[in-house]
């Protein structure tokens, strides 16, 4: 299964964004798909604060609108939300002993542990902190492979 980080997301919403195009083609592809693929719970609530007043869009998105971006997703028949459950803060505390966190390092493991834990093998994500996670593949969807 198929997470998909707040960055992807945000691309996607915003059409100021220099990434809108190419995150929109990779979301939709995977909507389409038929396959089961994630929201983490935190990129939901990240996804609202980047995209809302006082932060580095210009005009900020409405909560309706960022509501309306969340139902569109939602009518993939593959997509979940996940978020903490049975076994949880186990493999939260592993990669937290592991990496020895500060800052907001530790939601980026709060984020890989809920996607461990629902069975995530591919993380989506323009964020490269999150190849430093070795039990889940970090897989840049805006960068098209050489062959």
């Amino acid at each position: 299964m198929i997470a998909v980080d707040t960055d992807i997301l945000v691309y996607c919403h915003r059409l100021d964004s220099p990434y809108h195009v190419k995150a929109l083609v990779a979301l939709e592809r995977l909507m389409k798909s038929g396959e089961p693929w994630a929201i983490p719970w935190p990129c939901v609530s990240e996804f609202i604060t980047t995209v809302s007043p006082n932060r580095p869009y210009n005009p900020p998105s409405t909560m309706e609108q960022c509501f309306k971006a969340f139902d569109k997703w939602k009518k993939s028949s593959g997509l979940q939300f996940i978020g903490e459950g049975p076994g949880y803060f186990e493999k939260f505390w592993k990669l937290a002993a592991a990496q020895n966190p500060v800052g907001p390092e530790i939601e980026d493991i709060r984020i890989a542990a809920m996607c461990i834990n629902h069975g995530v093998d591919e993380f989506w994500s323009a964020d490269r902190d999150f190849s430093a996670f070795s039990s889940i593949k970090s897989t840049n969807p805006l960068i098209i492979p050489s062959r």
